[in-house]
């Protein structure tokens, strides 16, 4: 990840509404979740209180922004939660482990998406889930970005589902894995 002071409350417009981008994710109470990129942990916090019966694990290259997540999970009382530091785009987690890995903001972070999608998808139980958050500034642009996206999903055997418009810039684009 490139830019160490990147904070999902900072540079994500206020247009996107996080209840309704949750409301677009496959979660169930007891779902094993990653959030790659956690950032402040703005969108953890609340992936975590879906999961009660679960568990959610955040992670970020950048230590300000763990500690940052640390403390909102304090403050919201969430037991079933930790924040962990990536080093070399690896994920500390046994494969076949998570339900739905969360990764916000890749091309503004990542020199090569592919690597930390790799990543994701070996942690992945049989018919998980991947979503990618991410940001087009130029509209034209847009189409190729989420081509992109999917050549590399199509690499890892992932199946392409939906696209979501959540603002003017900002798409979702989710992903199930089938080994």
């Amino acid at each position: 990840m490139t830019d160490k002071n990147f904070s999902i409350s900072k540079n994500t417009p206020k247009s996107i509404d996080v209840y309704h981008l949750m409301s677009l994710l496959p979660v169930m109470p007891y779902y094993q979740i990653i959030d790659v990129g956690c950032a402040d942990g703005t969108l953890s916090v609340q992936l975590a209180k879906l999961v009660y019966r679960g568990d959610l694990q955040a992670f970020d290259e950048n230590k300000k922004n763990l500690t940052t997540t640390r403390q909102k999970f304090k403050q919201a009382r969430l037991t079933n939660v930790k924040a962990k530091e990536i080093k070399d785009h690896a994920l500390p987690i046994k494969n076949d482990t998570i339900d739905l890995a969360t990764l916000s903001y890749l091309s503004e972070r990542v020199e090569d998406p592919k690597k930390i999608i790799a990543e994701s998808v070996r942690a992945l139980k049989s018919s998980g889930w991947i979503a990618i958050i991410d940001r087009e500034m130029d509209m034209a642009k847009l189409p190729n970005s989420v081509e992109n996206y999917k050549k590399i999903a199509e690499k890892l055997k992932l199946k392409f589902n939906m696209k979501h418009n959540l603002s003017d810039e900002d798409y979702l684009l989710t992903f199930t894995f089938r080994k």
